[in-house]
């Protein structure tokens, strides 16, 4: 598992669920409640076949460099063949 903190104590790792096997970011320990994306997930017109932070065609560390106020980047391919570096941003909410 890797995981980062930023200075504002937010919280994201890489791992995989149990059940699934599925690899994804997790911001919590409640694998429903507190995902970011995981493997099989939709985005971008596909389905990501493999996220993390290391690997082709990028390379990237999950360092505190790659969560910035609770947004974090990170690298995805996809079932069609494309790869792309993508930003998550936190959902705020309105009471």
């Amino acid at each position: 598992m890797t995981s980062a903190i930023d200075s504002d104590g937010a919280l994201v790792f890489l791992g995989c669920h149990g059940m699934t096997w599925r690899c994804g970011f997790y911001t919590g320990p409640d694998p429903a409640a507190d995902i970011v994306i995981q493997e099989g997930d939709a985005l971008l017109g596909s389905t990501v076949r493999h996220l993390c932070c290391f690997g082709g065609p990028f390379v990237l560390a999950l360092d505190n460099q790659i969560i910035n106020n609770g947004r974090i980047v990170f690298s995805v391919s996809l079932l069609d063949g494309r790869n792309f570096i993508v930003r998550a941003d936190p959902v705020r909410r309105r009471w």
